[in-house]
């Protein structure tokens, strides 16, 4: 198989840091991992585990389709110890839609429809790709709602909850945005909205795509509503009600942007920064764009165009997937080039004024072409524990040949030194970026003594929390405080053991 890439030259910004956007040497072939499954298929979602493996889901079709949900190793290699050996495809026929979350305990849920009539399931899996019988009936509960409902999107939230956003519709006459809450056992949680379930009417045809989880339990759907996919927001409150402080009743709907540019426009991603602003990826018109709105619903002016960037580069460009990587920055996965055959998978960094971050790849964008004739796209991304990037998507050949993609790429912040993996594990730090405090939660393998240091690019001790200090094995959650002396910028917590090793992990400490 021939690949196409067309990226600068590698070199180095500041000794053992790389250039971000590059393709990763370590991961897969010179940073591509394509899996060949010869038959028809869609990528959807990417979720990462604290170890620094993924999880995709998509469906494959082999007389009908199926719920697909394929484990990567860090290096990009299937981990074999998941499902069958390595994959899980579901027995039943599932139709649309399909998107997966991962929660606290290391469980996996799954959402999508069932069929035309839209059909929802949920379906749980225990760490190891096995269906989890303790869930609903065998791993999986089946709901008829009473009217079409498309599942879209599911996150955890506060109180092992789970979130889901959805479209409903009536009778396909009045189209409606669904915000949902369930129990850990699946159940509905009555005390959101009306038995589970919050609405807000579209102006007239929708779709939601994405949902986000605000720290006080709200959450933030976005998706398209109207004829011409005027790009649309809504906010609920922890009990469900529509948000009263954003936009007008809980929804924005952009029909207006800059440019008089509101006509064939999709949002895909929702994000959420840590000052509560929120983001919605997609496209208006041809080009990739992403909207900034205050917490408020607010078009943010100081953000690409009066709240608007658009990544024009002269062909169709739209963004699928979304993530924060180490820096704050937003990075989007996506495709460039025509709606059929010769499009290319692409993933893109912006600036925090939403302009491209050009030090990122070429002139700001990684883009990577299994084959010049297949059509291509990338759905989605994560940021590991180690600041690198993968990103997930397709490459597909007229029917049936389908291929799954992982792009591993450098981000310009990965750990210089990681030689404590096996004794050091789930290592997360939160919030990141830090507002003066944080919490820092890891597992020791056996027992250790450790130091905790903030460093900065250079190498330097910028403020030492805890100098070694016995520690058993076990789970431990820690807060500590970062002092208002320290600068805004990109730093490393590094965990060093007495005996030798040290891991580092890329924090972004905030103005």
């Amino acid at each position: 198989m021939k690949n196409l890439i067309t990226l600068l030259s590698l070199f180095c910004l500041t000794a053992g840091w790389a250039q971000p956007g590059q393709l990763d040497p370590t991961f897969g072939n010179g940073g591509i991992v394509t899996t060949t499954l010869d038959q028809a298929l869609e990528s959807r979602t990417i979720v990462l585990q604290p170890d620094g493996k993924v999880v995709v889901a998509g469906w494959y079709k082999i007389s009908s389709r199926k719920l697909l949900l394929i484990r990567y190793n860090t290096d990009g290699s299937i981990d074999t110890g998941f499902g069958d050996n390595g994959k899980f495809i579901s027995d039943f026929v599932v139709y649309d839609a399909v998107n997966i979350a991962l929660l606290p305990n290391g469980k996996l849920v799954a959402t999508g429809n069932l069929n035309g009539n839209f059909d929802t399931f949920f379906a749980r899996f225990n760490s190891n790709g096995t269906l989890d019988s303790s869930f609903g009936t065998g791993g999986v509960i089946m709901l008829d709602f009473p009217e079409p409902t498309k599942c879209q999107a599911i996150a955890p939230g506060p109180g092992d909850k789970l979130y889901i956003a959805a479209t409903q519709s009536d009778n396909n006459v009045m189209w409606r945005i669904a915000a949902m809450r369930l129990n850990a056992d699946g159940s509905f949680d009555n005390s959101f909205g009306t038995n589970g379930i919050s609405s807000l009417d579209f102006t007239s045809t929708g779709w939601v795509q994405d949902l986000k989880v605000r720290p006080d339990g709200g959450m933030v759907i976005g998706g398209r509503s109207g004829s011409s996919g005027f790009l649309t927001l809504a906010a609920f409150t922890s009990n469900g009600t529509p948000d009263p402080n954003f936009g007008t009743n809980g929804q924005v709907v952009l029909n207006n942007l800059p440019n008089n540019l509101s006509f064939f426009n999709e949002m895909h991603s929702v994000e959420l920064d840590g000052n509560g602003n929120v983001y919605g990826v997609g496209r208006v018109g041809l080009n990739l764009s992403v909207v900034k709105l205050s917490a408020a619903g607010v078009l943010d002016a100081s953000y690409g165009e009066n709240g608007l960037s658009r990544i024009i580069l002269g062909e169709r460009t739209e963004g699928f997937g979304s993530a924060f990587d180490a820096e704050g920055k937003l990075l989007v996965a996506g495709k460039l080039g025509p709606e059929g055959n010769g499009s290319r998978l692409i993933v893109l960094r912006l600036n925090t004024d939403g302009s491209l971050d050009t030090n990122f790849g070429t002139a700001g964008i990684t883009e990577v072409s299994i084959e010049p004739d297949y059509t291509q796209q990338a759905s989605d991304v994560v940021v590991r524990p180690n600041g690198k990037i993968v990103a997930f998507g397709e490459s597909l050949k007229p029917f049936p040949i389908g291929n799954l993609v992982l792009i591993g790429l450098t981000s310009g912040m990965e750990s210089p030194t990681h030689d404590l993996a096996g004794l050091v594990s789930g290592a997360t730090v939160s919030p990141n970026p830090v507002h003066g405090a944080f919490t820092l939660r890891y597992q020791l393998a056996s027992p250790m003594d450790l130091s905790l240091q903030l460093v900065d690019a250079a190498g330097r001790t910028i403020q030492s929390f805890q100098q070694g200090g016995h520690q058993a094995a076990g789970v431990y959650e820690r807060q500590y405080q970062i002092n208002n002396t320290v600068e805004g910028g990109q730093y490393w917590l590094v965990l060093k053991a007495a005996a030798g090793g040290t891991m580092a992990l890329p924090v972004i400490v905030a103005n």
